[in-house]
């Protein structure tokens, strides 16, 4: 799993009065975040909230935190967090950008990047030269990989989501896109499975992007939350927690 500051002041307010009443006053050891829908990593209508967010859930509680959860858009999640309306990103890939306004957790899950075409499009990935020429999609305000998002001279169609990505490029109005191949494969097998025959996901992965958790650096508890996540991950892969969250998952 990965994201300008337009919104109005008033938008955000009300956000905080969803959260936490109107007092804005919350427990502590809550930590704020707001969550776009991803899958099979972030899923906001399932019980457990997804893979990723089951092991940043399960990871938190065992050092004594709990997290508010918002369904946002992905530009409005980052946005939101930058600015502190939200403590923490659940699902995050590390800029040098992003960087500067968070602390980023080890990761604790590996996405592999990869393009997906048009079957029968000749386009390959070699070199990012390949890519001019191509309209290619991307979700708003994702971080797929430094060289690829501060490339010059490319044609990029920008949406909120993947799937709006893979119907455009059936309708010819995209040529490629790229996102984690298991998050790929999830959305044309669940929206779009009479049209899987029409999709050819790219062997090559393009990036590998380690998914973090991150903390807007102004929390006063940031760098501490950032070790403990760190830490109880780490035991989670020892004492099989890890392992058992994520076999549930695959099955």
């Amino acid at each position: 799993m990965q994201h300008h500051r337009s919104q109005p002041v008033r938008t955000w307010f009300m956000v905080f009065v969803v959260l936490f009443g109107a007092t804005g006053v919350r427990a502590e050891g809550t930590l704020r975040m707001a969550i776009s829908d991803w899958p099979p990593y972030v899923e906001t209508t399932a019980p457990n909230g997804g893979i990723a967010i089951e092991l940043v859930r399960t990871a938190l509680e065992r050092i004594d935190y709990d997290i508010a959860l918002v369904d946002e858009p992905w530009s409005r999640t980052l946005e939101g967090a930058s600015i502190g309306v939200y403590d923490a990103l659940a699902t995050a890939w590390y800029s040098d950008q992003r960087g500067t306004t968070f602390l980023f957790s080890k990761p604790y899950l590996v996405n592999q990047i990869k393009f997906i075409k048009r079957k029968g499009s000749p386009f390959q990935f070699r070199t990012m030269d390949d890519l001019k020429g191509q309209v290619i999609g991307i979700v708003k305000d994702y971080a797929y990989d430094d060289r690829f998002d501060n490339a010059r001279g490319l044609t990029r169609f920008v949406n909120n989501h993947v799937l709006e990505n893979l119907l455009l490029m059936l309708q010819g109005q995209v040529d490629v896109t790229l996102d984690d191949e298991v998050v790929l494969q999830y959305e044309i097998a669940k929206y779009m499975a009479n049209s899987r025959d029409q999709f050819e996901i790219l062997s090559k992965p393009f990036a590998t992007r380690g998914l973090c958790f991150a903390m807007n650096r102004q929390h006063p508890k940031a760098k501490e939350i950032i070790k403990a996540f760190d830490a109880e991950i780490a035991e989670m892969r020892t004492d099989g927690t890890y392992d058992r969250i994520m076999a549930k998952h695959r099955d």
